[in-house]
């Protein structure tokens, strides 16, 4: 697809998002676990530090997730797939430890052995798991609990619950941190249909293809938001949806160990990004521009929904 093409697209995807009513209803993956290898290997791939396209979403959750994370912290990710991006934030954090589950064995696997090959595993392990039961990955204390790309992958809202009610009985037990950062689904099939063509040109077809899936498979701003305030009862959650594209959404609640980030040994510099990397985290983060926790102010708790 020419540049011009792939602006008049981008174009009339904004303001079909924007404008259109909802037709396009939660249609969950086709599959809930990935275990070919080879399109594990290529789904791996796809976050390399030099080249893959979610470099820029890995640089975004690190720097949200290290500003909820006091120093020497534990870190819990439930969906963690290869744990590219938790190879990446241990290598931006190195006093933090973190635990990834995920029910993809392969998954595990290939992740363990580039955990392995980084050096990191005194500090960063994957084991196969549920993320609707995450306390079965908890060793001793949990300071912050994370999500990244993970919800859409439940089957049905009953195991999005299970999930999140089980984030908060660790919020209840350990008093951490919470961080999520997801698709949000569109308001139409043809925005996921033509979605990968205009941001992921160059990768993959089955990539691709699982790019379109997974925006049919995740749940509206809505229904996420108001499935975290069911769970989280008597606490404040902040939900917050992109602008302009409004096809991402986090959601978070500062933990009590979440602190200040004045120390500069804890900030994520975003010149360690390749320069098509950073520019694509630039547009990313200003897509976020009104929630403080990504702009780079003290953690807080309050809706930041985009008008």
């Amino acid at each position: 697809m020419n540049p011009v093409s792939r602006f008049v697209r981008l174009a009339s995807l904004l303001v079909s998002e924007a404008l259109a009513p909802r037709t396009l209803q939660r249609i969950p993956e086709p599959a809930v676990v990935m275990e070919d290898p080879e399109r594990v290997r290529a789904f791996h791939d796809q976050g390399d530090p030099s080249t893959g396209p979610l470099l820029p979403v890995y640089h975004l959750n690190a720097v949200a997730t290290s500003r909820l994370m006091p120093l020497g912290g534990r870190l819990l990710d439930g969906g963690s797939g290869s744990g590219r991006n938790l190879i990446y934030l241990a290598r931006c954090r190195q006093d933090i430890r973190i635990t990834g589950l995920d029910m993809s064995g392969e998954m595990v696997s290939l992740g363990n052995a580039e955990i392995r090959k980084a050096g990191l595993e005194d500090r960063v392990r994957l084991v196969v798991g549920d993320m609707t039961d995450l306390e079965a990955g908890v060793q001793d204390r949990v300071d912050v609990v994370s999500s990244i790309f993970a919800f859409h992958h439940l089957p049905r809202r009953e195991a999005l619950h299970q999930c999140l009610e089980s984030m908060a009985r660790l919020v209840d037990r350990f008093g951490c941190a919470v961080w999520s950062f997801d698709h949000a689904r569109p308001r139409l099939r043809w925005t996921a249909d033509i979605f990968p063509g205009i941001f992921t040109p160059e990768s993959p077809d089955f990539f691709n293809r699982d790019s379109t899936n997974s925006l049919k498979a995740s749940f509206s701003f809505e229904e996420l938001s108001a499935s975290f305030d069911a769970c989280f009862p008597g606490r404040t959650v902040a939900h917050a949806r992109s602008k302009l594209l409004r096809l991402y959404q986090v959601h978070w609640m500062p933990g009590k160990r979440s602190g200040s980030i004045a120390d500069p040994s804890r900030e994520l510099n975003e010149d360690r990004l390749p320069a098509d990397a950073r520019k694509a985290y630039r547009s990313l983060q200003w897509l976020f521009r009104s929630t403080p926790l990504i702009r780079g102010a003290p953690p807080s708790a309050a809706s930041q929904e985009a008008p």
